[in-house]
């Protein structure tokens, strides 16, 4: 992907991370990542409060929605549709 689509990847996590933490059955919440420094979410914005496989199971939106984004460039294999269900899930 080219660098200008860092903002939008960022604005699509920022939108799914603020429709997960909004949920009122969810106990999902915001958090700055600041206390494992070799995660590679430290210091970003990750949701936390998932019953995850570890007491800080976190997840960065803005990575996956990045990681789909780079999977769609040019020259991949990739299924048109495949990203709806992701901002969906």
């Amino acid at each position: 992907m080219r660098n200008l689509w860092g903002s939008v990847v960022n604005g699509i996590g920022l939108y799914r991370g603020e429709r997960v933490t909004s949920e009122p059955e969810g106990c999902q919440r915001w958090r700055m990542l600041m206390s494992a420094k070799k995660d590679v979410s430290y210091q970003r914005p990750v949701v936390v409060g998932f019953d995850g496989p570890t007491p800080v199971y976190n997840v960065a939106l803005g990575f996956v929605v990045g990681m789909y984004g780079h999977r769609g460039c040019p020259g991949d294999d990739v299924q048109e549709g495949s990203f709806e269900p992701v901002v969906h899930t």
